[in-house]
């Protein structure tokens, strides 16, 4: 805006013929109109058909009018944050607006930011969108990436195909709680994400490894019974399970390998031995030698 505009504004802001015309021309005016004019519909319509941005000097009660919070999204798709309360929970409004600007999820509400739909929405239109996400969703994405990156871990130090285990303490629905549906869910992910890639779940470790209990708890199972890549649920169980088959069964263990990096970069515990620094420098270097 031009400082004359600003200023000619400021001097007949409380003319409403005046008002109304300028922000015809320019919306944005109407942050110097009046506060009655911010707070009168025909006055606001017509900014916000101009320019979406002026739904920033909008009043409080019109930031609850669906018509006009949806006019100003329609021209720029952040302006959601200044919609009220109540709209921010309405799908229609979130929806119009992540469909081509999704980091505005970020002002959603709670609930719709654990709806599926809408965050699946946002995530296609801005990649890393997923952080403003619900915990619930953020863990069903985030399981099935890590059960990708195992998967090509897999292939990349063993030389097999992996055959992916996504593990809980149900199997096939045996148990149903938040903790089984964040496994259904990013097994379903995973499907979706890489259909080629031999992956089932949810699955109990005996029912994953042991032929004999899959036959039983999961016959029709791709997996069951021949899994060679376990996702554990959580970081609780993967470390306890890990440390379990290294103390007791005497296995060696290499790590913590990092995934989802454009290079091989690896850890070590605080209670490495040599031999476990010789182990991941040469996993390291597989790793460097395929690319991954």
């Amino acid at each position: 805006m031009e400082a004359k505009d600003v200023t000619e504004m400021k001097q007949n802001r409380n003319s409403r013929e005046y008002v109304l015309e300028a922000v015809r021309k320019k919306g944005k005016l109407l942050e110097f109109a009046a506060p009655e004019f911010q707070d009168d519909e025909e006055v606001v319509k017509t900014a916000l058909t101009q320019d979406g941005e002026a739904m920033e000097f909008v009043s409080k009660r019109l930031r609850n009018n669906k018509e006009l919070v949806l006019l100003a999204i329609n021209g720029a798709p952040w302006t959601a944050c200044y919609a009220s309360e109540a709209l921010k929970a309405d799908k229609e409004v979130i929806m119009e607006s992540v469909k081509t600007y999704g980091q505005t999820l970020y002002y959603a509400s709670e609930r719709l930011r654990d709806d599926r739909e809408v965050v699946k929405t946002a995530i296609e239109n801005k990649g890393l969108i997923i952080k403003y996400a619900s915990l619930r969703l953020r863990s069903d994405k985030e399981l099935a990436e890590i059960a990708k990156s195992s998967s090509k871990s897999f292939e990349t130090l063993v030389g097999k195909p992996s055959k992916v285990a996504m593990l809980s303490y149900s199997t096939y629905g045996s148990a149903h709680s938040e903790l089984t549906e964040k496994v259904i869910n990013a097994t379903k992910l995973l499907k979706e994400q890489m259909p080629n890639l031999v992956c089932d779940g949810e699955l109990q470790l005996d029912a994953a490894i042991i032929p004999e209990v899959a036959s039983s708890k999961a016959p029709n199972s791709p997996v069951a019974g021949k899994a060679n890549t376990l996702i554990f649920p959580d970081l609780n169980a993967g470390n306890i399970g890990y440390k379990l088959v290294q103390r007791l069964a005497k296995a060696e263990a290499y790590g913590p390998l990092c995934q989802g990096v454009a290079k091989p970069v690896n850890d070590l515990s605080r209670g490495c031995s040599s031999e476990d620094i010789v182990g991941v420098v040469a996993i390291t270097c597989v790793q460097a030698q395929n690319g991954t």
